[in-house]
C-alpha cells in the first residue's frame, strides 16, 4: 500500500515539471534562434550606404526628405550596392511623423549582376516609421540592385525619402507581446495536452478544486477579447467618415443617433437629407446615388443606413440602443463611445458563452462524468469559436448587435438548461425564452437558435403531451409550461413588429432591404442556385492557407 501511495503521489508532484521544462526550452530556442534568425544571418555583415539610382516618373522627390506618389503604376525607387544585398535598412529622416496609420507599402524587384532585367516579386512589404523592427527588409538571392515599387500607395500619398543602408546588422529583438503569446500558447498546451491531470479530475462545482479553475478560466476568456481590442486600439470616430469610393459618409454613429431618436420619441435618424436623393426614383441604385452625391455635395449622402420615404433609419437591432446608448445619454447627456459599447457587449457575451459551456457540461454530467479539463477546454474553444475575438479588433459598431445577440442566445440556452436540470422550472423556462426572444431585437437571424429547444426538451415535450392527455391537473401543468415558454416570445415579437410597422409600414419589415450600400438590395434577387455557394462558403469551404503572415486569408465565394 505504501508503494502504491507513493506512486500515486509522485505524478501529482512531478506531472507538471516535465512539460514546463520542455516549454521553457522550446520558447528559449524560438526566441534566440527562430524569431531572431536575422541577427545570426547578419552578425558578420558590413553595412554600406546604397547608391540612389533614381526614381520612376510617378514619384516626385521634393525637398525636406519626402516624395509624392503622382502615379502609383510608375512610382518606384532604385537603389544598388557593390556587394550582394541581403537586407535593407530604411534610415530615419526628419520628415517621418510616426502615427497609427503611417505604413509605407511597396513591392520589390531585384536584379543580380548576371541578370539583364528586373525580376518582380508579388508580396506586399514595407515599413512603418512607428516600428523600428519594420525598417529591416529581407532581399537576398545575391541581388545587387533593388527597386521599391509603390504600387500599393494611393495617388497623392506622401512618403519619407531618405538614405537606405544595405546589409545592416540586425539587432537581437525581444518582444514582450510575442513572449506573452508564447507563454499563453504553452500554458494552453500544458493544461490541455492529452495526458493532462485535469482530465482525471471530475467537474464538481461545489468543490473549490473545480470552482476556482472554472472561475479563473471564465474571467480569462471574458477579458481576452477586450485585451485584443486594447492592443488593436482601433480609432473610434464619433462622426460619420467620408468614403471616396462611394462619395458618401459612412454612418458609423448610428447607435448614437438612434439613442437620440428614442429619447426624442422618433423612429427615424436625424441625419440631413439630400433633397435630390429623396427625389430619386431609385435611391438604392449605387451608381446613380454616387453621381448624385458628386453633383450635389452641399448636403451629404450617408452610407450603410436604411433610407425610406425620404428619411434615414437604422436597420440594426434596436436593443443595444435601448439598453446601452439611450440610458447613457439620458443620464450623462453625452453619447456613449462605440468602443465602450463594444467592450461591454463583448465582455458580457463572452461571460455568457463561458456560462453556457459549464451548463452543457452539467447537462452531459447527468449521464456520464465530465472532467474539469474537458470543461475548461470547452470554455477556451467556445471563446475562440464564437467570432468575438476576431471581429472585436476592428472596433466597428456592426459587432455590437451581433455580440448582444450572442449574449442573449447563450444566456437563454443556459437558463433553459437550468430549467431542465431542475425538473422544468417554470420561472427559469420563461426567463430563458425571454432572453432568446430578445435576439430578434439584436440580430434577427439568431432567433433560429430557438430551434435548439426541440432536441433539448424533447423528453419533456413528449412527457407533457402524454400526461396532458389524462386531463385535470396534468393538463393545467402542460398549459402553464407552454405559456411560460411561448408568452415571452409573443411579448417581444409584438413590440418588435410594432416598431417595424411604425418605421416601414409592414410588421415583418426590418429595413435591411432599404440599405444604401454597394449594390441595390431592394431590387436584388439572388438565384436559388447561388445559395448552394453561400452554404459551401460559410459551412464547408476549407481555410485559405497562405505562406505569409497571418497565414490564413479570407475565402472568396465564386
Amino acid at each position: 500500500m505504501d508503494a502504491a501511495a507513493a506512486g500515486a503521489r509522485r505524478p501529482a508532484s512531478r506531472v507538471w515539471l516535465k512539460p514546463i521544462l520542455v516549454a521553457f526550452v522550446v520558447i528559449t530556442v524560438l526566441e534566440l534562434f527562430v524569431f531572431n534568425l536575422p541577427f545570426w544571418q547578419t552578425i558578420g555583415s558590413t553595412p554600406q550606404q546604397t547608391h540612389d539610382d533614381g526614381v520612376g516618373s510617378g514619384l516626385n522627390v521634393e525637398t525636406g526628405g519626402i516624395a509624392v506618389v503622382t502615379d502609383p503604376e510608375h512610382a518606384w525607387r532604385d537603389v544598388s550596392a557593390s556587394q550582394p544585398i541581403e537586407y535593407l535598412y530604411i534610415d530615419h529622416v526628419p520628415s517621418e511623423r510616426p502615427s497609427q496609420n503611417d505604413s509605407v507599402k511597396w513591392r520589390v524587384s531585384t536584379m543580380k549582376s548576371t541578370d539583364s532585367g528586373w525580376y518582380d516579386a508579388n508580396a506586399d512589404v514595407g515599413y512603418s516609421p512607428s516600428s523600428e523592427s519594420s525598417r529591416y527588409s529581407r532581399v537576398g538571392d545575391g541581388s545587387t540592385h533593388v527597386r521599391l515599387r509603390y504600387q500599393q500607395m494611393e495617388k497623392g500619398a506622401v512618403i519619407p525619402y531618405g538614405p537606405i543602408t544595405a546589409n545592416p546588422r540586425v539587432p537581437m529583438r525581444f518582444s514582450a507581446l510575442r513572449l506573452a503569446l508564447e507563454l499563453v500558447a504553452a500554458l494552453l498546451i500544458i493544461l490541455f495536452r492529452p495526458n493532462s491531470p485535469l482530465y482525471r479530475i471530475r467537474l464538481a462545482l461545489r468543490r473549490s478544486s473545480s470552482l476556482i479553475p472554472v472561475g479563473i478560466c471564465a474571467v480569462a476568456t471574458s477579458l481576452l477579447p477586450v485585451a485584443l481590442l486594447v492592443m488593436a486600439s482601433p480609432q473610434d470616430s464619433p462622426e460619420p467618415t467620408y468614403w471616396n469610393y462611394f462619395a458618401s459618409y459612412s454612418a458609423v454613429n448610428q447607435y448614437q443617433m438612434l439613442a437620440d431618436a428614442i429619447l426624442h420619441g422618433r423612429t427615424w435618424l436625424d441625419y440631413p437629407v439630400n433633397d435630390v436623393l429623396a427625389g430619386m426614383s431609385n435611391p438604392y441604385d449605387t451608381k446613380a446615388r454616387i453621381a448624385t452625391a458628386l453633383a450635389h455635395p452641399d448636403v451629404p449622402i450617408f452610407f450603410d443606413v436604411a433610407f425610406h420615404d425620404g428619411r434615414y433609419y437604422s436597420y440594426f437591432g434596436v436593443l443595444p440602443a435601448l439598453l446601452l446608448f439611450a440610458p447613457f445619454k439620458a443620464i450623462t447627456g453625452m453619447d456613449m463611445a462605440t468602443n465602450t459599447a463594444i467592450i461591454i457587449t463583448a465582455t458580457l457575451a463572452s461571460a455568457a458563452v463561458a456560462l453556457l459551456t459549464i451548463q452543457l457540461a452539467r447537462l452531459i454530467g447527468r449521464r456520464r462524468a465530465v472532467s474539469l479539463g474537458a470543461a475548461l477546454f470547452g470554455m477556451v474553444a467556445f471563446m475562440f469559436g464564437d467570432g468575438i475575438a476576431f471581429v472585436i479588433q476592428l472596433g466597428l459598431f456592426y459587432q455590437i448587435p451581433q455580440e448582444m445577440a450572442v449574449l442573449f442566445a447563450a444566456l437563454g440556452l443556459s437558463l433553459w438548461i437550468e430549467a431542465k436540470l431542475r425538473g422544468l422550472n417554470l420561472p427559469l423556462l420563461a426567463s430563458g425564452s425571454l432572453c432568446m426572444a430578445l435576439t430578434i431585437a439584436c440580430r434577427p437571424q439568431v432567433i433560429l437558435a430557438t430551434l435548439i429547444a426541440v432536441p433539448l426538451f424533447s423528453d419533456e415535450i413528449i412527457g407533457l403531451w402524454r400526461q396532458g392527455l389524462r386531463g385535470g391537473a396534468a393538463l393545467v401543468r402542460e398549459l402553464k409550461t407552454w405559456s411560460c415558454a411561448i408568452a415571452p416570445y409573443l411579448l417581444v415579437f409584438l413590440l418588435q413588429f410594432a416598431y417595424n410597422q411604425a418605421r416601414f409600414g409592414k410588421f415583418t419589415d426590418f429595413g435591411a432591404t432599404y440599405n444604401l450600400t454597394g449594390y441595390d438590395m431592394t431590387h436584388m434577387r439572388a438565384p436559388l442556385t447561388q445559395y448552394f455557394s453561400f452554404v459551401f462558403t460559410y459551412l464547408i469551404q476549407p481555410p485559405n492557407i497562405t505562406a505569409h503572415f497571418p497565414f490564413i486569408q479570407p475565402a472568396g465565394c465564386r
